[in-house]
């Protein structure tokens, strides 16, 4: 956790001064801790990936800044690829390359992480997220759904209604973990 961490260091353009509070949790359960807190205590928060094409203002962001930054698991079982939502979306299609896996071509050039990228169903050249993805991680950032037994909420594919250049991750509010 970091205080006053300038936002140039975090975004595409390299602009925006300081968030308040700067956090990089590597674990899930980190995730769920910082949440939990700036809900118990009403901070503003929000969650980074890579910063690509955010504009921050020179005020900085107040509140708690969660960057995936750390969160960047990638794994394979049989031919399913799971990424946890900081993974890069070129590290990802590199992962995939390197293992003779197809579909995820499209995504080579596009900047961010796969957390965005399913958030938003980030496409280009004719491909989308959507096309590629089995299921996702989330969670409900609420303190119902952060004190919950298990506050991880599952989506199948169709659960994530996707459109162009939007899920139900965002119509919703949920926060992205990971994805198959």
């Amino acid at each position: 956790m970091r205080f006053d961490e300038p936002m140039t260091a975090h975004t595409s353009f390299k602009i925006g001064g300081p968030a308040d509070v700067f956090c990089q949790p590597s674990s899930q359960a980190q995730i769920i801790q910082i949440l939990r807190f700036a809900l118990e205590n009403s901070l503003p928060w929000m969650v980074l990936g890579k910063g690509s094409n955010l504009l921050v203002s020179d005020k900085g962001i107040r509140g708690i800044v969660v960057s995936t930054e750390k969160y960047t698991k990638l794994s394979i079982d049989e031919n399913y690829v799971s990424a946890f939502c900081g993974v890069s979306l070129r590290e990802l299609c590199e992962f995939c390359r390197d293992r003779g896996l197809a579909g995820m071509e499209f995504a080579s050039g596009i900047p961010g992480s796969v957390g965005g990228a399913v958030f938003m169903n980030a496409g280009a050249y004719g491909g989308e997220i959507k096309d590629t993805l089995y299921c996702s991680k989330a969670l409900e950032p609420t303190p119902k759904g952060l004190t919950a037994s298990n506050p991880i909420i599952h989506l199948r594919h169709d659960d994530h209604q996707f459109e162009y250049r939007g899920s139900s991750l965002q119509t919703r509010g949920l926060v992205h973990l990971s994805s198959v």
